[in-house]
């Protein structure tokens, strides 16, 4: 019982505490309110309310235009923040547009390479292929080459022989005499005289291809040596002999012209056996 008095006690004290400190706050606010008007007022003798209340009245007026123009200018500030809003989204409806366009475009190239890279593909096969095909055909060129080469040596012997037989005919023809030019020829058989043509022929042919260069037949190839020129050059006798030839024989033939047409593939010439003394036959 003595503890609850006790605590009853205490809190009225200490709301009488309380509401003195109260009570003094107050009195020392007004006191304070009061010397600082004294002060004002011994300051400024001549001013008063009124004059106050005109200047917090331009100052509430100025604050009202300065919040109108603060406005003013939010408002203009949001629409330039909605154009700009409205020109960003434009911007980006445009980059995503150039985009697609940009992906499918390099989508197409891209086809377009793989396509192309292919072709190239198949024309370096091609190329290898015809590469391989020319270089075989060369070879079997160069092989055939080789061969009509040793064939042409190893007709050589023969040809070789035949000179020696027309040169021995020859030196029978200077032994016989001084009136050798004057006289005709001795009389010869039609086979003798068919196998003469024939070799003589085949030696004229095969002279002419030796004077054709190689770049009208075939392709440029390693330059060979000049053939020996005496061998289109006609001996003064056999000029002679040809010039004291009577032009038909006792059976009515005329004789063979020396004028002998030569075709080899290419070539359409007439060779000239008769030419002069220093002069080619072509």
């Amino acid at each position: 019982m003595g503890r609850n008095i006790s605590k009853r006690w205490t809190n009225h004290n200490r709301a009488g505490h309380l509401s003195n400190q109260s009570r003094l706050g107050s009195g020392f606010r007004q006191r304070v309110k009061r010397e600082l008007s004294c002060e004002l007022d011994s300051r400024f003798p001549d001013r008063s309310t009124e004059v106050e209340e005109a200047e917090l009245v331009a100052r509430c007026e100025a604050a009202v235009h300065l919040l109108e123009e603060q406005q003013c200018m939010m408002v203009a500030a949001r629409g330039e923040l909605r154009v700009g809003r409205a020109r960003a989204s434009a911007l980006g409806r445009n980059l995503r547009e150039e985009e697609r366009h940009f992906l499918e475009e390099l989508k197409r190239r891209s086809h377009k390479i793989t396509l192309l890279s292919r072709e190239l593909q198949h024309q370096n096969v091609t190329t290898t292929t015809l590469c391989h095909e020319l270089h075989t055909a060369r070879l079997k060129l160069f092989q055939q080459r080789q061969s009509t080469e040793s064939g042409a040596e190893g007709e050589e012997e023969p040809r070789g022989k035949e000179e020696e037989e027309e040169e021995e005919e020859d030196e029978d023809y200077e032994g016989a005499g001084s009136d050798w030019l004057l006289s005709p020829p001795p009389p010869a058989s039609p086979d003798q005289q068919e196998a003469r043509h024939k070799r003589r022929v085949s030696l004229r042919e095969e002279r002419v291809r030796a004077c054709v260069p190689q770049e009208r037949v075939t392709s440029p190839q390693r330059p060979h040596s000049m053939p020996d020129p005496a061998l289109f050059l006609v001996p003064l006798r056999f000029r002679l002999l040809r010039l004291n030839r009577p032009n038909r024989t006792q059976d009515g033939e005329a004789v063979e012209d020396e004028w002998e047409d030569i075709d080899d593939s290419r070539v359409h010439r007439r060779v000239d056996m008769g030419a002069g003394e220093g002069e080619t036959a072509l």
